[in-house]
């Protein structure tokens, strides 16, 4: 369940984009609440910002993100982003 996002239109600068964001503007930062309680930092895609919700049901895209061939060292850890939950896609 999307439990707050903001959407983010500027970048804060080159060196902290390269270092934190790595995604271009626009792109939704967000927190999840999954359904056992835990609250999961991550960004929407696939989703255009005017039609996000609070409440909105929401599904973990792991076949977004690459996984790494070996273990990564914690800074390079990426998590997968979330997509908008509508029942029928997996």
């Amino acid at each position: 369940m999307l439990y707050s996002y903001s959407t983010v239109y500027v970048a804060f600068g080159n060196y902290l984009d390269r270092i934190y964001c790595k995604n271009k503007p626009p792109y939704t930062f967000a927190l999840v609440k999954l359904d056992e309680g835990v609250y999961f930092a991550t960004n929407i895609i696939e989703c255009e910002p005017s039609q996000l919700h609070i409440g909105m049901r929401v599904r973990i895209a792991f076949d977004s993100t690459k996984l790494p061939e070996e273990v990564p060292r914690l800074s390079q850890l990426k998590l997968p982003p979330f997509r908008p939950y509508n029942g029928r896609n997996r």
